[in-house]
């Protein structure tokens, strides 16, 4: 397996919460407003990469701790510079979960829909074949301390056995060919039904 090198500078010590500076601490406020919206988000986040730069952030977000690499992660992006992002479909899939099963994330990511629904106190299986991903999804677990929660998996949701996985950045990924720049990587992949069977899942309330 290759080596990302576009995230070699992606810090990988114990999660701490970042120290932004006023102006910074001032564009949160303004995005969680509801401010970060059409050419006011472009403006919003020029003036975050020219007075807060773009190194990863530790940061809380509806009560959940997540390191946000937004330079080459779109959900990343959309958490940080989004008046909370999803938070509908977050609470639509909650209301579907707490009372029992388990909410099943395919593509997890880095993990913005498993922390949430798991600090809430849901049952979670993450499946996420990108290795590089993988990596940042279970810091995110550990920094919320819910690895009793979540389930991860590092692998993509198809017939089993190895697949290629086309990608541009760590936002999104297909096992269909990419037309035009990107990457691609070898990644396993299993049936939703054996991943379950895996770990004696007989109740799904959510994906």
């Amino acid at each position: 397996m290759r080596e990302n090198n576009s995230i070699d500078s992606f810090r990988r010590d114990q999660w701490s919460e970042t120290k932004l500076p006023f102006l910074c601490r001032l564009l949160l406020k303004l995005i969680r407003a509801g401010l970060s919206r059409g050419k006011v988000k472009k403006v919003l986040h020029r003036l975050w990469l020219l007075n807060c730069g773009d190194k990863p952030v530790d940061i809380t977000v509806r009560g959940a701790r997540y390191r946000l690499d937004f330079r080459d992660n779109t959900p990343a992006r959309q958490v940080l510079f989004s008046s909370y992002y999803d938070t509908k479909e977050l609470d639509l899939l909650y209301q579907a979960s707490h009372s029992g099963g388990i909410f099943v994330d395919i593509g997890a990511n880095i993990g913005y829909y498993t922390i949430d629904m798991a600090v809430r106190g849901v049952d979670v299986i993450a499946i996420e074949p990108n290795p590089a991903v993988v990596d940042r999804l279970l810091l995110n677990v550990d920094a919320n301390s819910i690895s009793s929660k979540v389930i991860v998996e590092q692998l993509c949701v198809a017939e089993p056995g190895v697949h290629a996985l086309s990608f541009t950045g760590y936002g999104a990924g297909s096992l269909i060919a990419l037309h035009g720049p990107g990457e691609e990587i070898q990644v396993k992949g299993d049936t939703l039904l054996s991943i379950l069977i895996k770990h004696d899942i007989s109740m799904v309330s959510s994906l």
